[in-house]
């Protein structure tokens, strides 16, 4: 991916993997030096905009494609209410998408306010193809994939959204999942730390 000269990703440049490590590489220098401040987020031309809905949250593309014909900079972004979040982003109340978007958008707004912020390290690929198998749940693998569960979804799930979201009404699966994230919990939600 190549980066213009305010190292922000250019548009179409970015592809794969590696895009992911660009935004958030951008994302930890942005939060740690004068770039950080919500001023400079609002400042995101849409081609940014557009990369760290793809990258970072892995939207779906159509989701994508309505939300920049409203969105124009980072200040729209963060200027979004929970009725725009639905309409611009054409949001399913069945999934947990509009609660993703907002914790990411709550992150850009106070980063410094993140009570986990490795949990941003973890991928929806990692939950569905290591995490779910090695605690014996790969049946729910795709419950979690359309809801793009990533590590930031993953802080927030509580007993209620298992059933809701994710199908899981067997007792002993919900407990399995609640003591798995409360082991990521403990690990601060670093899985370095789990092996």
């Amino acid at each position: 991916a190549k980066l213009n000269d305010t190292q922000q990703p250019v548009a179409g440049s970015c592809v794969g993997i590696g895009c992911l490590k660009i935004i958030s590489d951008f994302d930890a220098k942005s939060s740690s030096s004068t770039l950080g401040k919500v001023s400079s987020v609002e400042k995101w031309p849409q081609a940014t905009l557009k990369a760290w809905l793809e990258t970072s949250l892995n939207l779906q593309s159509n989701q994508i494609k309505s939300a920049m014909k409203y969105l124009r900079t980072g200040k729209d972004l963060l200027s979004l209410g929970d009725s725009d979040l639905e309409k611009i982003f054409m949001l399913n109340a069945a999934y947990l998408h509009k609660r993703k978007l907002k914790l990411a958008i709550d992150e850009l707004k106070a980063p410094d306010k993140i009570k986990y912020p490795r949990a941003n390290d973890i991928s929806t690929d990692w939950i569905c193809d290591v995490w779910l198998r090695d605690i014996g749940l790969v049946q729910y693998e795709q419950s979690f994939r359309l809801n793009l569960v990533d590590g930031r979804l993953l802080v927030s799930l509580q007993k209620k959204d298992l059933e809701k979201y994710f199908g899981i009404s067997k007792r002993n699966h919900q407990t399995s999942l609640l003591l798995a994230l409360e082991l990521l919990r403990k690990c601060e939600f670093d899985i370095r730390k789990l092996n």
